[in-house]
């Protein structure tokens, strides 16, 4: 159940706070501490156990005695203080060895030969342990975890450490610079080992393990470092690509039709607005025309009639006497008065006819204009009006609809482009305490998720510390040297 739980790679309580309910880590084994100070429950052996330090600093296991326990051990050294009396009362000491006098049963054991042991229950002294450790040679013993330095001026120099026999081992925890006293820097990574051998100096143990880690969706590894690694673009990521160019083209097919569709609509509104505007020429023509014929058959009516009166007249007068001159006078006064009304008749006749036929053919001429307008404003509906358009280029729909393709195209790049440009991901390669980033997204915004490596290679979201090195670098501290994986993203706003 624990691996459910995110890890806390350190907390820190504020003043005067307190932990309430506090359960004890619980472990049916005892584990392999790297620090001082973790505290657990042995459930197997029943007692409370935690880390501490030796007297040469490396890490230990102690126990924390119980009341039964504290009994128990003074009812030991009771025993083993009578041991050591009844063993005192038949040995004679000298030397700081002791010497038997004889063969002395204790315990059902017996103890001979004490300079010269052979059998398996024979004891030796001092003197026999010494030489016989001595012919052993040096013997490989675990230290503990060392830091390198920065660099080759400030290398961790091993001839300090409290502990620098042959056979004394180091393990890097921290990559960096080391040296021996006087001895010339070099440089060790993370895990690797470092062992005092019987000449002074030390003898450098290389455990990196190189490893090639791809990101899931996007990019596959496979092979190892002794095969060699094929890098490739992962299948899920090229299916999208192949998605999205088959989105793309048919899209393209699609604003195809549309652009011809839109040809054929355009075209045959223009020609209907062409027949429509010659219609209305040939209206008014022939409307100008007939008011023209008119007034000339008017004008040539009352010529004819005037010339016509004229020579009745002329031929009366010298037909009738001077003697009819009166009767003359007085009918060509009621003539002249006839012919007015006539005129008078036929030009308001006239009048009437030629402003009923312009009311008329205006009437017509009207209709016909507000039909080409609604024609107009149908186009104009279905199709819009160019001034409105977004794009650069507006002088036709072809046109139009050409650049806002090229404007999407590079418009989807580079908005790829700039979204990819404010994500960075990052894969340690070896486990550490401190792991930098360097993202480089120059944001004093970044959004960071971090995942932590378990024992069991899962990564999971643990609660880690991790400081803004600065615009460009995350610095992430763990409390147990681990590998982790980070995505880093830049919130601010797109440009």
């Amino acid at each position: 159940m624990a691996n459910n739980f995110p890890k806390f790679h350190g907390i820190t309580l504020a003043g005067n706070a307190f932990i309430e309910n506090l359960h004890m880590e619980r472990l049916v084994a005892d584990p392999v501490p790297v620090s001082a100070g973790r505290l657990w429950f042995n459930t197997t052996d029943k007692v409370i156990k935690y880390s501490g330090l030796d007297a040469g600093g490396a890490v230990v296991i102690e126990v924390i005695a119980t009341g039964a326990s504290a009994t128990l051990l003074a009812s030991r050294v009771t025993t083993l203080e009578g041991l050591v009396s009844a063993l005192q009362s038949t040995s004679v000491f000298k030397d700081g060895s002791v010497a038997f006098t004889g063969d002395q049963s204790m315990g059902g054991n017996k103890l001979t030969n004490v300079a010269t042991p052979v059998a398996g229950s024979d004891a030796a002294n001092k003197d026999f342990v010494t030489s016989a450790i001595a012919v052993l040679g040096n013997a490989f013993e675990y230290v503990g975890v060392v830091d390198g330095g920065a660099d080759a001026a400030g290398a961790l120099d091993l001839a300090l450490q409290t502990k620098k026999e042959a056979g004394d081992y180091y393990k890097v925890n921290v990559a960096g610079y080391f040296k021996v006293g006087a001895g010339a820097a070099f440089y060790a990574n993370v895990g690797d080992g470092l062992i005092f051998n019987t000449t002074g100096t030390v003898d450098k143990i290389d455990n990196t393990d190189s490893n090639v880690a791809g990101t899931v969706g996007y990019i596959t590894v496979t092979g190892s470092a002794d095969t060699g690694f094929n890098v490739d673009v992962d299948a899920a990521f090229k299916a999208r690509v192949v998605a999205v160019e088959g989105g793309l083209a048919a899209e393209i097919i699609r604003a195809g039709g549309v652009e011809a569709g839109l040809d054929t609509r355009v075209g045959a509104a223009e020609g209907a607005i062409t027949t429509l505007q010659g219609r209305v020429t040939v209206v008014e023509g022939g409307l100008a025309q007939e008011v023209t014929d008119r007034q000339n058959a008017i004008a040539g009516e009352v010529t004819r009639s005037n010339q016509a009166i004229a020579t009745a007249v002329s031929a009366e007068a010298l037909r009738i006497d001077s003697a009819l001159s009166t009767a003359i006078s007085g009918e060509v006064t009621a003539r002249d008065l006839a012919i007015a009304a006539e005129a008078t008749r036929i030009d308001g006749a006239l009048s009437a006819a030629i402003s009923g036929e312009v009311t008329a053919r205006d009437a017509a001429i009207l209709v016909e204009t507000d039909r080409a307008k609604a024609a107009e404003v149908a186009v104009d509906t279905k199709i819009g009006n160019l001034s409105s358009l977004t794009t650069t280029n507006k002088t036709s729909i072809v046109n139009a609809i050409n650049d806002l393709q090229i404007l999407a195209g590079g418009g989807t790049d580079a908005l790829k482009s700039a979204i990819n440009a404010k994500v960075f991901l990052f894969t340690a390669q070896a486990v550490a305490l401190t792991h930098v980033i360097t993202h480089n997204l120059a944001t004093g915004y970044p959004d960071v998720s971090i995942s932590v490596k378990g024992d069991d290679g899962v990564f999971r979201n643990d609660i880690v510390a991790y400081d803004e090195t600065d615009a460009n670098t995350i610095t992430v501290f763990l409390t147990e040297a681990r590998i982790i994986k980070a995505s880093i993203k830049d919130m601010t706003a797109i440009a």
